[in-house]
């Protein structure tokens, strides 16, 4: 089976996933898998016999755009099949300054750390009472690490 690349509309890729899915099923054509990468915006992969297969199951469906031509190799693929993960430099109890949004400029404490989403949870040290607030670890500058305390 090879694997054809569909231009579906950006942000509507799992939608489009499940629409497929239920159509090549009801369809009875011979689908083998269909995937959406989080890396990859506005496209989706379908594992299928030949392009005609492809197209005739992406046919009339409203967030689908079209079918490109050419099979993918599984080698372009690779680097969304095995994402590099990075290392997370935020730890619980750093000093971090917040650099975007609303707290722009704010100083911060580290109280947990989610690296899975990419989040921190944050308590502002320039105000009396403590509040948590939830952001994204891009949002934050590490200032000073804390000794020795880790996740």
């Amino acid at each position: 089976m090879a694997i054809y690349t569909l231009r579906v509309t950006t942000g509507q890729e799992r939608m489009a996933a499940d629409v497929l899915a239920n159509k090549a099923k009801n369809m009875g054509a011979k689908v083998g898998a269909i995937a959406v990468f989080e890396g990859l915006r506005g496209y989706i992969m379908m594992e299928c016999d030949e392009y005609i297969t492809a197209k005739n199951v992406s046919t009339d469906i409203k967030y689908v755009k079209g079918v490109l031509r050419s099979a993918t190799n599984i080698n372009e693929l690779s680097k969304f099949l095995n994402p590099e993960v990075k290392p997370t430099v935020i730890n619980k109890g750093d000093t971090v300054e917040i650099i975007s949004g609303a707290y722009k400029g704010e100083m911060a404490n580290v109280i947990r750390v989610n690296a899975a989403k990419e989040e921190i949870v944050v308590e502002l040290t320039g105000i009396a009472m403590r509040i948590p607030i939830k952001m994204g670890m891009n949002a934050v500058r590490v200032l000073q690490k804390s000794e020795g305390e880790t996740q």
